[in-house]
């Protein structure tokens, strides 16, 4: 299981007991940062795999401890000052000339850009050590203040056992008082360019039995600590359980055939594929990976392409059989090696033009080499752009197969939100039970709000209820270079105008996206470029687009006026991975009947 912890922790519930509390002894400190680069010195090039021995040199070498340059009773400010190093280092200042000029009125203490990490997975940011307190050798010297309250500001950890369970109960507890400070901050601010305060921070929750899905900022670190963790064995079971659910749903024909008969889906990959340009650069003669390919089409259209040879994978076992057949069918088969699996779960090997799929750590058959491919092709896309999140098994698949200067389709994505009016369509579904009926009062069926505006909606929005001229983009997401890390924590700043119509106001948001099959830096010679649109400005996808229902406080249905501020947050889903959550932030909301809303913050799961 997988927990993302965010901005909204003000008080710990009580069910944390001394009991939790809990010193890292060495074997447990490795497991716990043994996946993270070494912790790197602030001045020179000094690193070590304890962020405790890189403070201690800071200190003999350097004279410098953070306590030196805390100025505030602001937890969050150790955070600030070593991104604000990081950044003077990476700009080959003198670090030790910068600290001498440091003061409690300097400019960088304020500076929104030094509120995420200079440098990714920053040991001397990520980890609980204190810098002042040490036990041990030089080489081996340990934290052993575990209440240092400058702690994790991100936590992204996989919950194996239940001793680790303990850890992270722990570090959200930590976390409060530095969460605490950015409520502080954010409330406080007057400022209204909304730049991204923290990539690597985000909500993702979902509460079992709990029927609200309106859940204030403040309230979230009670419902976190509610929340039952898993041992290693019930996560393994649900998660296999998730999978084969997941799976099994792609094995009936139907959703195939609708995919396949999606001309705005089908037409780009068959354009882009087959095009003459694209072919001679991108397919002819190269190695390619197809990622789910279902009934194996766009293996096929690689195939005509000119590929040299294709890996198609999916774990789907009987689709994959009409795949075989229809490549057989086109006279394909001969370039196409269909692989029954899930990718994660198999190590692929490669000899000449056959490829094979072994289970992972398997001993591979005799003369075959570790599989390395051109091009990664695949329609991974759901609703909402991320639902299924097969997006992760792309870039699984691209940091253990793809070539380094290698290409990967489509090349990247874009998140679009926009504005509508629902209360109309809303309104229908509660106004008739107000009335009697057949001489009945049955206003006891009367639908909730909850019930209707509770959970997100897939649908094709008619143009008409859009309260803008065009979708607004998000920040795009590059498939080549995004990390794990980034993708779990995609929180995106948005500001859209509301643009009046047969109302002034909105009720409730819509999401498409956008997938581009580009080529950075190709001239138009190299690359004939091609996007896919799925929102309701455009012809009609499977994907269609997503509709999200704004409530205010009191449990009432939104009506905002003028513009709309605030932040989107899409995360795997807490208790089923291939779901998502969708967090909206909003702040400085105006209403239709005056009213105004510093913070407002709306929860939904797409399942």
């Amino acid at each position: 299981m997988t927990i993302f912890v965010s901005d909204s922790i003000n008080d710990i519930s009580s069910d944390i007991t001394e009991d939790d509390d809990y010193l890292l002894d060495g074997e447990e400190y490795n497991d716990e940062f043994k996946l993270l680069p070494n912790a790197k010195c602030l001045f020179d090039d000094f690193e070590s795999e304890y962020a405790s021995v890189v403070w201690k040199h800071m200190k003999e070498a350097h004279n410098f401890t953070c306590s030196k340059y805390i100025f505030r009773d602001n937890a969050y400010d150790r955070v600030i000052l070593v991104n604000y190093l990081r950044k003077c280092q990476n700009d080959n200042l003198d670090v030790e000339e910068v600290c001498n000029k440091i003061n409690e009125k300097s400019e960088f203490w304020d500076d929104e850009r030094f509120w995420k990490l200079t440098l990714e997975n920053d040991r001397l940011i990520l980890e609980e050590d204190c810098e002042e307190e040490y036990e041990g050798d030089d080489d081996n010297c340990m934290p052993i203040n575990s209440n240092d309250k400058y702690r994790n500001i991100c936590i992204y950890s996989e919950m194996t056992t239940e001793e680790e369970n303990k850890i992270l109960k722990k570090k959200i507890k930590s976390l409060s008082n530095i969460i605490v400070e950015l409520q502080k901050v954010i409330k406080n601010s007057e400022k209204k360019n909304l730049e991204s305060y923290s990539s690597q921070s985000n909500i993702s929750l979902t509460i079992p039995n709990i029927e609200e899905k309106h859940i204030p900022l403040l309230e979230f670190e009670n419902r976190l600590l509610d929340f039952p963790l898993e041992t290693n064995k019930e996560s393994t079971e649900k998660f296999i359980y998730e999978d084969e659910s997941y799976f099994n749903s792609y094995s009936h024909l139907d959703i195939h055939r609708e995919m396949i008969l999606d001309e705005v889906r089908t037409n780009s990959y068959f354009n882009f594929i087959t095009n003459p340009i694209n072919s001679k650069f991108y397919f002819k003669d190269k190695i390619i990976l197809d990622i789910g390919t279902g009934t194996g089409v766009l293996s096929i259209f690689a195939a005509k392409s000119g590929a040299k040879c294709i890996a198609a994978i999916d774990a789907a076992e009987n689709i994959l059989e009409k795949a075989k057949v229809i490549a057989q069918k086109n006279g394909l088969c001969n370039k196409i090696n269909f692989i029954y699996g899930k990718l994660e779960n198999l190590d692929l090997y490669i000899n000449g033009n056959e490829v094979v799929g072994v289970c992972k750590e398997s001993k591979p058959p005799d003369k075959y080499q570790k599989f390395k491919c051109d091009v990664i092709i695949s329609e991974w896309m759901g609703y909402c752009l991320l639902y299924e999140s097969m997006l992760y098994t792309i870039l699984n698949a691209r940091d253990k197969y793809l070539n380094s200067m290698g290409y990967i389709f489509p090349s990247s994505v874009c998140l679009q939100i926009c504005p509508a009016d629902y209360h109309k369509m809303i309104d229908e579904c509660i106004v008739p039970w107000n009335n009697k009926l057949y001489d009945l009062d049955l206003k006891e069926l009367t639908p909730s709000l909850q019930s209707l505006t509770g959970s997100p909606i897939v649908e094709i929005v008619p143009v008409e209820l859009l309260r803008c001229s065009e979708m607004t983009n998000l920040t795009k997401i590059d498939i080549k270079t995004i990390t794990v890390n980034e993708l779990l924590s995609l929180r995106q700043p948005f500001k859209i105008n509301i643009v009046p119509k047969e109302t002034e106001f909105a009720t409730s948001l819509v999401i498409s996206f956008t997938t581009e099959f580009n080529v950075e830096n190709a001239n138009k010679n190299q690359i004939f470029p091609l996007i896919i649109e799925t929102s309701p400005f455009n012809k009609p996808t499977h994907w269609k687009q997503t509709v999200l229902h704004l409530r205010g406080p009191n449990n009432t249905l939104l009506k905002a006026v003028d513009v709309l501020t605030g932040y989107l947050t899409i995360t795997p889903n807490i208790t089923n991975k291939r779901h998502i959550d969708i967090l909206i932030e909003l702040y400085n909301t105006k209403t239709v009947d005056g009213n105004h809303y510093p913070i407002i913050s709306n929860h939904y799961s797409l399942n």
